[in-house]
């Protein structure tokens, strides 16, 4: 399959391809290269992109629901506003990458590497987010309700505002991270490792247990 002239396949190299508004749904580009692509408001719902390389790549406003990201790499990309609904993105590289206001309700990222990412305004409902790496990742005012954060590293994570009812942090490590106004009714902190003031918080009814 050709698009803009390209050649859609996996494998492909796509470093820099210019593919904006592109229709590359249900495509397949496992370990393809698109290094520095431009695949802004592109549709890849669906797609399967495992363990491609998008380092780089313009995504803001893109449509990925459901799409197979499994140890992708994200280094930097731009996903702002990107729909994300229902992704796999098990072992993905997100460092540094800019997912503000993007929506990852119900997305798989257990074992993610999230360090230094931008997540503010993020909705990340429900999402899988076990044994993933936050550490000083920007999660201010993103939603995370319901996620499951079992062992996840938050390290100087910014949480100011963000919305953890209900979340699973059991074993999670929040040393130094910011949890000024953040909401964490209901949320599970057994064995969380909690900085060493946090203030303004909402922690009716949430059982903590220090280690």
């Amino acid at each position: 399959m050709k698009i803009n002239g390209y050649e859609i396949a996996a494998g492909a190299k796509l470093a820099g391809a210019d593919l904006p508004g592109a229709d590359l749904s249900d495509a397949r580009l496992a370990y393809a290269d698109l290094t520095e692509a431009d695949l802004t408001e592109a549709n890849l719902s669906g797609a399967a992109l495992h363990s491609a390389n998008l380092t780089g790549a313009k995504l803001s406003m893109a449509n990925l629901n459901k799409a197979d990201l499994d140890s992708v790499n994200f280094a930097r990309a731009d996903l702002t506003k990107a729909n994300l609904t229902s992704s796999k993105l098990v072992y993905a590289n997100l460092k540094g990458a800019d997912l503000t206001d993007a929506d990852l309700t119900d997305a798989d990222l257990t074992s993610a590497d999230l360090d230094s990412a931008d997540l503010t305004d993020a909705d990340l409902t429900g999402a899988k987010l076990s044994m993933a790496t936050l550490r000083d990742a920007h999660l201010i005012k993103a939603n995370l309700k319901g996620a499951n954060l079992r062992f996840a590293s938050m390290k100087g994570a910014g949480l100011e505002g963000a919305i953890l009812r209900g979340a699973d942090l059991t074993g999670a490590d929040l040393t130094r991270a910011d949890l000024t106004g953040a909401d964490l009714d209901g949320a599970k902190l057994h064995k969380t490792t909690m900085p060493k003031s946090f203030n303004s918080i909402n922690v009716s009814e949430v059982f903590i247990q220090r280690q």
